[in-house]
């Protein structure tokens, strides 16, 4: 995910991420004059901290730039099938706009 947010940020106009590890947020480069792509990102209830923590530093980080990033915190763990549940309601509201 990383590469795409701050290294080709013009490539992909919007993410849907759920349970992301990997960003190197704290890490990589950012520039406050780059609007880098919306950013929906959401874990589960239940997961490890470090799968929460790691979005709550992406929302920071995005918020710091001015960026958009929805931050949501859905019932439940580390679960693909729960990620495909969130997945269509988030991309049905996405798709109303």
């Amino acid at each position: 995910m990383h590469n795409g947010l701050n290294k080709y940020p013009n490539s992909i106009a919007t993410y849907i991420c759920y349970s992301t590890l990997g960003s190197y947020v704290e890490k990589d480069k950012w520039d406050k004059k780059i609007t880098y792509p919306d950013l929906y990102l959401q874990f589960g209830s239940e997961e490890r901290s470090f799968f929460k923590e790691e979005a709550k530093h992406l929302k920071a980080k995005y918020d710091e730039l001015g960026s958009f990033c929805e931050l949501k915190k859905f019932t439940g763990g580390h679960d693909y099938i729960k990620w495909n549940e969130e997945f269509v309601k988030t991309i049905s509201k996405l798709l109303k706009t």
